[in-house]
């Protein structure tokens, strides 16, 4: 019977559609996912440089603090071992060496080095480093070494990662990384897309022990 009353054909259901609005969607929603990711790697990349910044910052201030423990020890062994310095005499009294029956005047001592005071020479006539100062100046020693060496290492192989500016881009060769995550990504989905999962008996949650749709 044809006319308004024919029988159309069955549409296949089945066969996918992509029409205009829909193939804009999708590459809208792709789109967005790398946006995401990039920014997501992007700010993670500048957090890591953020940390190494802060950490080299404490250890600066650390250091510095040893540095002023050690010049405080220091400049107190120096004021203990300085030369006393003479007063002026006071005005109307006369010179010494012109009272009658006075001694000549005794010839000033020589200066120490200034670097030397504090460190007053042994039996041998050398000098003596406190125990006080070695241990500032070894852990000091310690700090730069140890500390101090793991932020040298990353300067060099990253240049302005912890100081100063970077001679490149902080965000070079985020594309890629960028690229081989949404890979995975999209792997993990395509490959949690399988066959629904086989259900023996199932049970109806809302009356204990009876069965769905009289499955056996």
């Amino acid at each position: 019977m044809t006319g308004v009353f024919a029988v159309a054909r069955q549409p296949d259901y089945s066969e996918a559609v992509d029409d205009p609005i829909a193939s804009a969607l999708r590459q809208s929603q792709e789109e967005l996912r790398r946006v995401l990711a990039t920014n997501k790697a992007r700010k993670q990349r500048l957090v890591e440089i953020a940390r190494d910044r802060l950490a080299h910052q404490e250890y600066l201030e650390a250091r510095d603090s040893l540095d002023k423990n050690i010049t405080t020890v220091y400049t107190k062994l120096q004021k203990k071992d300085a030369p006393k310095t003479i007063k002026k005499k006071k005005k109307g009294m006369a010179p010494t060496n012109d009272r009658v029956g006075s001694e000549p005047p005794q010839p000033p001592a020589p200066i120490p080095c200034p670097a030397a005071l504090g460190l007053g020479p042994d039996a041998d006539n050398k000098l003596v480093v406190p125990d006080t100062l070695k241990d500032l100046v070894r852990t000091r020693k310690q700090w730069v070494q140890v500390v101090g060496g793991v932020f040298d290492t990353k300067q060099k192989e990253s240049p302005g990662r912890i100081w100063g500016l970077p001679s490149k881009s902080v965000f070079e060769g985020i594309d890629e990384e960028v690229r081989i995550a949404l890979g995975k990504d999209k792997e993990k989905t395509d490959g949690g897309a399988g066959e629904p999962m086989q259900v023996d008996n199932p049970v109806d949650p809302a009356v204990p022990g009876k069965q769905v749709n009289g499955l056996h």
